[in-house]
């Protein structure tokens, strides 16, 4: 048997008095495999009377140190002897009770617990999600440094940032992971963790894997948490407020395209109407140069028909002036007289 403070009183004094450690007595107790038959109480409890002091008592109250008397034995009524006369009893009371002292020794560390704490709450509409989880230090250490985990979701999932409902420390996404602070002895961090499934929705569970990618001994290298989904629906006002902002989104996509088109539309009028300009241009120009050219052309002409007729004038006027010379030098006349 193991024998609990405080043996003065006819009472259970401990877990009032004293919570973490009565917690640390159960859990040890639950975890150790303790031995067939294992009584644990006061003396008061066990024996029936009253102690007016025990060892386990003054380090308990003192120190804050959790403690007991213990009383080896098993279930083994050879056992209940003052004396354990074989080395076959030594044995099997020792191989018994080495459960608790190792449970025990492994407690003096820091030893870091992830637990779930109810299901996922789930919406269809939005495809958001939130659970919580315990971060516990179960060991009689504080933890020195932080911790790095990555979360690894049974279907695609993008997190936000988790907040922490209960406890002191912080936590944070970050680049490599899922990051807590150190949590002190005996004590705990409740996290909400939320964000939103990127497809598809699990039916009727939802799994985290958190990997250890940095951090002490005393957290695990995996954890599982497995959540049962709950569907939770949005208040009515949020639901008509979400649907609106999914019209509005809607409609601003529509108004975008369509101003993407009409953008486009009116970039090809205007490079139609600069190019029939251009064109326009051109022809403009070339009848100019058209027209520019004939005009010279028919000045040129008309410049080399006036200086054929004067020409032609001056041979008559010379052949003209030779002929009246021939006339008055008694040459033939060249008009036939008349009678």
């Amino acid at each position: 048997m193991y024998v609990t403070p405080f043996n003065a009183i006819a009472g259970d004094l401990i877990q009032d008095a004293y919570p973490v450690q009565f917690a640390l007595y159960e859990e040890i107790l639950a975890e150790g495999h303790p031995a067939n038959g294992l009584k644990v109480g006061t003396a008061h409890d066990l024996l029936g009377y009253t102690s007016p002091g025990e060892a386990s008592d003054w380090i308990l109250a003192a120190t804050g140190i959790p403690s007991i008397s213990p009383e080896l034995g098993t279930d083994d009524p050879a056992t209940n002897a003052f004396r354990l006369d074989t080395p076959e009893l030594v044995i099997d009371v020792m191989d018994q009770q080495y459960p608790i002292i190792e449970k025990t020794i492994e407690k003096l560390q820091a030893k870091i617990e992830f637990k779930q704490v109810g299901p996922a709450d789930v919406d269809p509409i939005t495809k958001e999600f939130s659970f919580t989880v315990e971060i516990r230090n179960k060991g009689l250490k504080d933890m020195k440094d932080f911790t790095i985990m990555s979360a690894q979701a049974s279907v695609e999932a993008r997190f936000d940032d988790p907040l922490i409902l209960e406890g002191y420390g912080f936590s944070f996404f970050g680049q490599k992971g899922y990051t807590f602070s150190p949590v002190f002895a005996r004590d705990h961090i409740i996290v909400k963790f939320q964000g939103h499934f990127v497809n598809e929705i699990p039916d009727d569970k939802f799994t985290v894997v958190l990997k250890k990618v940095k951090g002490e001994d005393a957290v695990p290298l995996f954890q599982t948490l497995t959540f049962h989904i709950n569907v939770v629906h949005p208040p009515i006002m949020h639901h008509h407020m979400m649907a609106l902002y999914e019209k509005s989104n809607e409609m601003y996509e529509y108004v975008t395209e369509q101003t993407a088109e009409f953008s486009y539309l009116t970039l090809a009028a205007v490079s139609v109407a600069c190019i029939a300009a251009m064109a326009l241009f051109a022809r403009m120009f070339i009848w100019c140069r058209s027209k520019s050219d004939r005009s010279n052309s028919t000045q040129s002409i008309e410049a080399f028909a006036y200086e054929e007729a004067s020409v032609q004038q001056e041979q008559d006027a010379e052949h003209n002036k030779q002929q009246d010379y021939h006339n008055l030098a008694g040459a033939m006349p060249t008009t036939p007289a008349v009678f």
